[in-house]
């Protein structure tokens, strides 16, 4: 294996999903004062995620074929290119049809510059500590996040939104370009070399995926992380305006809870992932999930920015459910089909930031309170919890451990 090639495509992956995910991040920032310049109300500009998620969901349906008919570095150009067009669509708003549009864009880059075609090129160069790799793309995001959150915030006070869109389109866009362009790989096969796992002669073995979509726990554990997802996809993009418009604080303040989320996350997340190699992913859930539905309870008293970091670092915890699916599914059915059922955890995602976000969005509308789309988080994030202990009880490890062993059986010769 090329170790350079291996170590520069691994570091393109790293700058790539930070730049795109922290630009995605940033949207909410912009739903405030752009609502105070074009007008409207939270929930149409909320209804930007629903553009998003539709792109998102469209492209995690053809991105295993975007990645077979097209060169990576052609998909990853084109989805920098729609980074700095998600921003420009700002810069030129003079209604919300230009912002819809800008959601399609990133939409798109996030499904492509972001974890998926990343996954995809660590497991292509690389065959140890893949999991240990995979686990620094979101840590990589959050620090991204963590920086870039009170910049926006400052400039778009400082600038107004227009002009910080526009430096942002060129910069973000700019950065994933030359990563891209100075730093990223196509699959080892294209420079005459094996990819790693074959040079290692390791096989990954499980359960075929037309035998995966029968198993009723691959349905439940879906349906946990959808109701997490839209936990997390309705909150975290109604959170700046719930920080200012319910708890009294200012932009900048909100935008340092948004920053907070950021960094608890990623303990959060490194948390469930020593609870489930520890101890099970049941036990990680329920250390990670119950802290996320007390403190939406909570959040119905609080108020102030004491109120805004208590919140933003239990809210936080949320976060498990990135590692959630694959942790599971990789428990129960191996390794053999990881990147189909990515594809399908990431249709659920989309689904989930369809529909999560705009309705928390006209819920305000309509009360004039978040309230209501708290008290359904912590319903969510309870029912979630239960649905993955029914998915991960013992009965059903055995009965798929015993269809893994006779599909392994069955490939051996003369069987």
């Amino acid at each position: 294996m090329d170790n350079k090639r291996a170590r520069n495509t691994y570091i393109s992956c790293l700058i790539n999903a930070a730049i795109t995910l922290a630009a995605f991040h940033a949207l909410p920032l912009f739903f405030v004062p752009m609502t105070k310049l074009i007008g409207g109300s939270m929930g149409d500009a909320q209804l930007t995620l629903s553009f998003c998620g539709t792109a998102n969901l469209l492209t995690a349906g053809l991105v295993g074929l975007l990645v077979k008919k097209f060169p990576v570095k052609g998909i990853i150009g084109v989805s920098a290119v729609c980074i700095t067009l998600f921003f420009f669509c700002f810069y030129f708003a003079d209604s919300f049809a230009y912002i819809y549009a800008g959601g399609i864009f990133i939409g798109f880059a996030v499904m492509t510059a972001g974890f998926p075609i990343s996954f995809t090129e660590v497991n292509w160069w690389f065959s140890k500590n893949t999991g240990k790799l995979m686990s620094f793309l979101p840590v990589a995001v959050g620090v991204m996040t963590f920086i870039t959150s009170p910049i926006f915030a400052k400039a778009i006070e400082t600038y107004g939104a227009r002009h910080t869109a526009l430096g942002a389109g060129v910069i973000m866009g700019g950065i994933v370009l030359i990563s891209d362009f100075f730093l990223l790989s196509e699959h080892p096969g294209k420079y005459g070399i094996k990819i790693a796992s074959e040079q290692e002669g390791s096989v990954d073995e499980g359960l075929p995926l037309n035998k995966i979509l029968k198993e009723p726990s691959f349905w439940i554990v879906m349906a946990a992380s959808f109701l997490v997802l839209i936990v997390l996809s309705g909150f975290m993009n109604n959170a700046p305006a719930f920080y200012e418009l319910e708890m009294g604080v200012n932009p900048i303040k909100a935008s340092l809870g948004v920053s907070i989320f950021s960094v608890a996350s990623l303990v959060w997340s490194m948390l469930f992932g020593y609870l489930a190699d520890k101890y099970n992913a049941r036990i990680g859930i329920l250390v990670c999930g119950v802290p996320v539905a007390v403190i939406f309870l909570a959040a119905l008293k609080l108020n102030g920015f004491l109120g805004v970091a208590l919140i933003a670092t239990f809210f936080a915890g949320v976060y498990f459910v990135t590692l959630l699916s694959p942790v599971i599914y990789t428990l129960l059915y191996g390794k053999k089909e990881s990147a189909s059922i990515m594809g399908f955890s990431s249709v659920c995602a989309g689904m989930a930031a369809i529909i999560g976000a705009p309705v928390a969005g006209y819920i305000y509308d309509h009360f004039g309170s978040y309230s209501p789309f708290l008290i359904a988080c912590s319903v969510f994030m309870a029912v979630a919890i239960v649905l993955v202990f029914i998915a991960t009880n013992k009965n059903t490890y055995d009965r798929v451990m015993a269809l893994r062993k006779a599909e392994i059986d069955a490939m051996k010769p003369g069987a």
